[in-house]
């Protein structure tokens, strides 16, 4: 992949004119809504940085009738309602916020201001300049078509100013009239879809809270793997867990060792933002988030330990264990 200088640190205050945006006018707000109404065809250009250097991806995204497909290099996905839980899928609010579903309508956290910025233009459409500020920092730019209220660009920075993400449209067509082909064809299968919980089983845990302001907004489990989906209203936390151990032989290669409180973690930059990995009472937890990495982890540390089971529940556990060992596992 091609090596970028994506180091950009820019005065917050010199950005801030002309004034603080306010919650009923929020061009955030707007935006939501627009990306989870509009019919569109998009051509998006994501750039981002890791430990290793920069990366370049390109996609095609298609949005009709609350489902949005992605296609890129060596990847399909499709966000809607019996798909959007996967692990493939879960940072893919990275454009366009809100619009994959349970996160639309969790409030912004206290921590974030809304301001304005200048105008400009991106793919040839007209946009207005919205900036986040994160406790007074600039933490994000984003660029609001005018036109559609969609998000054409979105710049994501760290604590120190540098740019972790930059997401922009290339080419788009929006409008009632657009009825993207790539969403006529039927999405892919799945032997068995995500049931929506109100509570999660022992021994997991799902505070209603995480660290970062994050909200839980829905709790799902495919199989025996439990999803629990936090939003801070702007950014999307996935996190998953089920029962077993962590072994390395059984992770992708390429991973980067972090720290998750306490503990030591894996950890995965992709497109959409980052994938950590660790274990922790028996569970093995995967976070899946599109805020800057310090955001996840920090969020992710606050995940309480998991409940002890009773003991019946142990003895059926200790029992299947040692009959899979003797079997093979079949």
């Amino acid at each position: 992949m091609r090596r970028l200088a994506l180091v950009l640190v820019l005065p917050a205050a010199l950005l801030l004119a002309p004034g603080t945006v306010q919650a009923k006018d929020s061009p955030l707000d707007q935006a939501k809504r627009a990306a989870r109404q509009q019919s569109f065809e998009a051509r998006v250009r994501v750039e981002w940085v890791d430990r290793r250097g920069g990366h370049v991806a390109e996609l095609d995204v298609s949005s009709a009738d609350g489902l949005m497909r992605m296609t890129g290099p060596g990847q399909e996905t499709v966000v809607g309602a019996d798909t959007r839980f996967l692990l493939d899928e879960a940072g893919w609010s990275l454009l366009w916020p809100g619009g994959a579903g349970h996160t639309d309508d969790a409030p912004l956290a206290s921590k974030y201001e809304l301001a304005t910025g200048a105008d400009g233009s991106v793919a040839g459409r007209p946009t207005v300049e919205v900036l986040v500020l994160e406790h007074g920092l600039l933490s994000e730019r984003m660029a609001v078509d005018s036109a559609t209220g969609l998000v054409l660009r979105r710049e994501l920075l760290d604590r120190t100013g540098a740019l972790v993400r930059l997401v922009e449209v290339k080419e788009l067509r929006a409008g009632p009239a657009v009825k993207p082909a790539a969403l006529r064809a039927p999405a892919p299968a799945h032997t068995e879809h995500p049931r929506t919980m109100a509570a999660v089983p022992a021994p997991f845990r799902a505070p209603a809270w995480l660290d970062g302001e994050y909200r839980r907004v829905g709790a799902f489990v495919r199989g025996h793997v439990v999803h629990v989906l936090y939003s801070d209203g702007l950014h999307a936390l996935s996190l998953f867990a089920q029962a077993g151990r962590l072994k390395s032989g059984d992770l992708p290669k390429g991973g980067e060792r972090v720290r998750i409180g306490r503990g030591g973690a894996v950890r995965w930059s992709w497109p959409g933002g980052d994938v950590v990995t660790w274990e922790a009472g028996g569970l093995v937890y995967t976070a899946v988030g599109d805020a800057p990495l310090e955001d996840v982890a920090l969020a992710a540390a606050s995940m309480p330990s998991a409940r002890r089971l009773p003991l019946a529940d142990r003895l059926r556990r200790t029992c299947r264990g040692v009959i899979e060992a003797l079997t093979g596992g079949s």
